[in-house]
């Protein structure tokens, strides 16, 4: 697989990068997160690596580096580490999430190399600039393959790259065939649709409307908005589905959010106006302007979608909250892409 392709592959679609880091702190699945991500960054860099018990060895060209996984620091762990790794030719590579303490970071073995969350997100920011730029940059992985190193990508253009994409983010499939089976025994044929959407957080600023901060959801394939609450996410689904394309770009779809917000905001008010002599009456609609809204691109989420088929009955099915939904089509073609 060729440099360019490999980077399409990794960084091309769904999910935030600083997701990904606050995903592996945050939840019980936390650990094979972090493999999952180190060997993807692995991969990216041309490096095969495997596991053996629970270091990745990793090896390109003759170089070689093992690497111990941390969520949070451990000293018992990295003694083990450095003990079984003791006549290892390659470089030892301690990868610990939360860092260092920092009253231990000093007294660490010199040949032990640090990486943190700081670390990879400035790894993941260097691919993708590296991919939109057609430029090469001083990574991470070098420390593997040399012993001295260019100056690293300066902060300036790190944070010119605010979203990084490693997979795509679905929400977990949480109504299964099982259950498709026991509510729709007549079914004559079932599959799953991936149905991208573009998500945005936005807040309303104004004397008249005031809210907090909330999201808001367009369906890419039937441009229909629809309101985003809390959701659980997966990033690869492992039955048989088809993914759909957009119809609309973020920028369509960011307008027609902003007309939803307006319009689900927009009310009529009576307005009183009284004299000596004479009582006014005059109703007014008020709606927020569109320079008073704060809205923001958050990422594009696949909700899976059941399509069933009954004879001569269709219906669709979210997936992930089990209720029937109105799958719109849009004019523009929207012919799934199989994966």
């Amino acid at each position: 697989m060729s440099r360019l392709s490999c980077t399409e592959k990794i960084i091309s679609s769904g999910i935030d990068y600083l997701y990904i880091l606050y995903l592996i702190l945050a939840h019980g699945k936390a650990l094979q997160s972090l493999y999952s991500l180190i060997e993807k960054i692995l991969s990216y860099n041309g490096f095969d690596s495997y596991r053996s018990d629970e270091y990745i060895i990793a090896n390109r060209e003759g170089s070689e580096a093992a690497l111990c996984l941390q969520m949070t620091f451990d000293v018992a762990s990295l003694n083990k580490f450095v003990s079984k790794f003791n006549g290892f030719k390659g470089k030892k590579i301690l990868v610990v999430m939360n860092g260092l303490p920092e009253e231990i970071a000093y007294d660490i073995d010199p040949d032990v190399i640090i990486w943190d969350k700081n670390s990879l997100e400035d790894e993941i920011k260097r691919a993708k600039i590296e991919d939109s730029l057609n430029e090469k940059n001083c990574s991470i992985l070098d420390e593997i393959t040399a012993t001295d190193f260019p100056p690293l990508i300066s902060e300036e253009v790190i944070d010119e790259v605010e979203k990084v994409s490693l997979c795509d983010i679905i929400l977990k499939l949480n109504y299964a065939e099982k259950d498709v089976d026991n509510d729709y025994p007549d079914c004559t044929l079932k599959s799953i649709r991936l149905v991208p959407y573009y998500v945005f957080k936005y807040a309303i600023k104004s004397e008249d409307f005031q809210s907090k901060s909330m999201n808001i959801a367009v369906n890419a394939v039937s441009m229909r908005p629809e309101v985003w609450g809390n959701v659980d996410v997966v990033y690869s689904l492992e039955v048989e589905h088809s993914k759909m394309q957009p119809a609309i770009t973020v920028s369509d779809g960011e307008q027609i959010a902003l007309q939803e917000i307006i319009e689900s905001n927009s009310s009529v008010r009576e307005y009183i106006f009284e004299d000596k002599s004479t009582t006014l009456k005059e109703r007014r609609k008020i709606a927020p302007k569109e320079n008073e809204i704060e809205i923001e691109y958050q990422n594009t989420y696949y909700v899976p979608i059941w399509y069933i088929k009954n004879e001569g009955n269709e219906i669709y099915v979210n997936g992930h909250n089990k209720k029937i939904v109105d799958f719109c089509k849009s004019p523009i073609d929207r012919s799934p892409v199989h994966t």
